[in-house]
């Protein structure tokens, strides 16, 4: 927005009239005066080219602009200026400084019908009474709703060391206090319609803007005033809010409290100070008087502290009602995903009391539960904007504070495999993308630690598993995220292997992808391998130092015995049936051959009986020819040791005959 700045001649022109003013504060402006309010002092101002158009209503604090001539800023904008002394918002205006009493600010408003631009500020309520304040907000509402004004900017009314009391005595510093309570609650009513400028924490402490009565204005302060507008204006028409948030319990920043003060966060520390031991005479009551001031300056005593009665800070933070906002606050940086609710524990709910508190809301503790003080200020921050009155920290609500950042794109991969907090996989980084996804804030990480399973645990909760932090089966199918297993790879592995190899690895990395683990690629035995393996020790209770090795190896169902070892296991025990041979075709020959004929040709004879028994019946047949005269002692002597032995010795024996 280009605004057209106010040339120095106006400055000096400005001061040379206010210099005359001040001699004499009793003189009247030029224009008529009679008893009535038709003595209009109506300013309008077309000069500043395409700035936008504004009106504004005022009372006699807004009328010392008038007086000493102190718009200064506020000629940025093309504007219809109109204040009064002794001007009140609906009711019957009293007679002001001026002689008359004006007509009051509803009336104002319908004069000049259609003319009062895109904003309307006003700047009533020091002299209306506190009963009638909340309907006077309504009316005008609802009038500058019908002239179709885009917004009401309404300036807070000053209640710091204020001693005005209107006349009639209608209202007073403690009603200007219920006035701002009121217009507070009509922004939340009015969803952001109504902005409330809160000119009265911003002059809080400056008394040279201010007379002594505390609420009319100076020459100094009058410019000070009109820039105030001029700055609200500008982030109003740009959209903005400049609403502040309720002053109620601890705030991020902590707004003093003092003699004469009243209302909840009175009660809050006068509970503080009975609860600690320090008489406070009437109870908790939430009327600052001169009993509250005595306590606050003994506990201030008994703390080594500065004895003036105010709770500021220092006093609050000691009497266990303020928490000092962490550094993050002024300028935080982190970024919520996705929407938050009453009753969440996730670290984002952190980061949203953070926002928040660098808006000036109070948050409570700021830890990671979504609470009750957490709830009102997001309410009260929503409705103010125009959103809804629920306490949800919405998509909507979040770009408004600054907060939002959109969540990744969910990726395409999978996860076959179950983990428990602790584990360290490569699955574990899909795993990590996938909760990003779905707007936990975590970053990409191969350990299933803290952020991991707090996401994991919100969405098993909302899908009515147990919250244990363990990523099951069952669970990753409920988000799309199960994979489904291959089939066993035909190869197999005879010896363990451990990091940095690259033998036979592949066949390794098919088997653990079998399995459901993800491992990368390449040939070497590397870190995806090593936590991969050290996940299947841990399930398999086996001792986990990160080596495929035989019990591995077997429960991955890749374990194939070495061929030589399966040799030596085939050997064993083919000996065991041949030595069972020899008792069963050594018996029949010594009980069947006779003695007699004697045929060398038979001499073999023997040699045939040591063949391993394939059959028993061969033996015998073969043993009932006659055998030679030297055979039978030979072949009866004993049992050879082995079958190879009884053959050689056989031979021999028919070498020499």
């Amino acid at each position: 927005m280009t605004h057209r700045t106010p040339v120095p001649s106006l400055r000096l022109l400005a001061a040379a009239v206010a210099m005359l003013t001040a001699l004499s504060l009793v003189v009247t402006t030029a224009v008529e005066t009679p008893d009535r309010a038709e003595a209009y002092t109506t300013k309008i101002y077309r000069g500043a080219g395409n700035a936008p158009y504004v009106g504004i209503i005022g009372d006699s604090t807004l009328s010392g602009v008038r007086w000493y001539n102190t718009y200064g800023d506020f000629y940025e904008y093309n504007f219809v200026f109109d204040a009064e002394s002794c001007r009140r918002t609906i009711a019957e205006s009293c007679r002001g400084r001026e002689g008359y009493a004006p007509l009051n600010g509803l009336q104002t408003l319908r004069r000049l019908d259609g003319r009062w631009g895109r904003v309307l500020v006003m700047m009533t309520g020091y002299n209306d009474p506190g009963w009638q304040f909340d309907d006077a907000v309504d009316a005008v509402v609802a009038e500058a709703r019908r002239q179709g004004i885009d917004k009401v900017m309404w300036m807070s009314l000053r209640t710091a060391d204020v001693s005005y009391v209107s006349p009639e005595y209608e209202s007073d510093s403690y009603t200007f206090r219920d006035n701002n309570r009121i217009l507070l609650q009509k922004a939340v009513q009015y969803r952001g319609y109504l902005q409330v400028s809160d000119w009265a924490t911003h002059s809080a402490n400056r008394s040279d803007w201010v007379t002594p009565d505390g609420v009319h204005m100076t020459y100094s302060g009058g410019f000070a005033l009109m820039a105030f507008i001029t700055n609200q204006l500008d982030r109003v028409t740009d959209g903005k809010t400049v609403t502040p948030p309720p002053r109620s319990g601890a705030n991020a920043t902590w707004t003093a409290v003092r003699r004469g003060d009243y209302g909840s966060r009175v009660v809050t520390v006068q509970r503080a100070l009975i609860n600690r031991g320090f008489e406070v005479v009437g109870g908790a009551d939430g009327d600052f008087g001169a009993y509250t001031e005595t306590a606050v300056k003994r506990f201030q005593r008994s703390r080594g502290l500065d004895d003036s009665g105010v709770v500021g800070p220092v006093t609050a933070e000691q009497l266990g009602i303020y928490e000092p906002p962490p550094p993050e606050v002024a300028n935080p940086t982190c970024k919520i995903s996705r929407t938050l609710r009453p009753g969440d524990r996730l670290g984002q709910v952190r980061c949203l009391k953070l926002h928040l508190a660098s808006h000036g809301f109070e948050v409570g503790r700021y830890d990671t539960y979504y609470g009750t003080a957490l709830v009102d200020a997001m309410k009260y921050f929503k409705a103010v904007r125009g959103g809804r009155y629920d306490g949800i920290a919405s998509e909507w609500a979040l770009r408004r504070l600054g907060a939002y950042s959109a969540p990744p794109p969910r990726p395409r991969c999978g996860v076959s495999v179950r983990i428990r907090p602790g584990d360290r996989l490569a699955d574990i980084d899909c795993l990590s993308r996938v909760i990003a996804s779905y707007g936990f804030r975590n970053r990409r990480s191969y350990s299933y630690g803290t952020t991991q399973v707090e996401g994991v645990n919100y969405l098993k909760a909302n899908r009515g598993m147990p919250t244990n932090g363990v990523v099951t089966a069952e669970f990753l199918q409920s988000i799309g995220l199960w994979r489904e297993r291959r089939a066993s790879p035909p190869c197999y592995l005879s010896s363990e292997l451990r990091r940095g190899d690259t033998d036979r690895v592949s066949c390794l990395r098919r088997h653990l992808y079998a399995n459901g683990y993800r491992t990368g690629t390449g040939t070497t035995f590397g870190t995806f391998i090593e936590l991969a393996i050290r996940h299947v020790e841990s399930v398999n209770g086996l001792p986990v130092d990160g080596t495929a090795d035989r019990a591995v190896l077997r429960a991955l169902g890749a374990w194939r015995a070495p061929a030589s070892t399966a040799r030596v296991e085939t050997e064993t025990t083919t000996t065991v049936a041949t030595q069972t041979v020899p008792p069963t075709t050594t018996a029949a020959p010594t009980t069947t051959v006779p003695p007699t004929t004697a045929a060398p040709t038979t001499a073999a004879a023997p040699t045939t009986t040591v063949v391993p028994a394939t059959a028993t019946t061969t033996s015998t047949s073969t043993t009932v020819a006659p055998p030679t005269t030297v055979a039978p002692p030979t072949t009866t002597a004993a049992p050879p040791a082995t079958a190879g032995a009884d053959t050689d010795a056989a031979t021999a024996t028919t070498t020499d005959g």
